[in-house]
């Protein structure tokens, strides 16, 4: 995520996440573009939220599916 905010040189903002132990930061960057990064640390590789399947963690605190849906609504794709 560093990388991708230096290329597109962004300026990381902590954001409150909610969770106890989970950091979100938001960078808005020169192009009008925005990186967010959400870290769970100790969460390993898994599916914050999912409730089925192998990599399910359903105690995370927070839905990945929920998180992304909300970024992808609130920043549409510009023709």
């Amino acid at each position: 995520m560093q990388t991708w905010q230096q290329r597109l040189s962004c300026r990381p903002s902590p954001k409150a996440s909610g969770v106890p132990g989970v950091t979100h930061t938001v960078a808005s960057c020169a192009d009008g573009s925005e990186v967010s990064v959400w870290t769970l640390p100790e969460m390993g590789h898994s599916w914050p939220g999912a409730t089925a399947g192998q990599l399910a963690a359903s105690s995370a605190g927070l839905s990945a599916t929920d998180l992304m849906w909300e970024f992808f609504a609130t920043h549409p794709r510009k023709a």
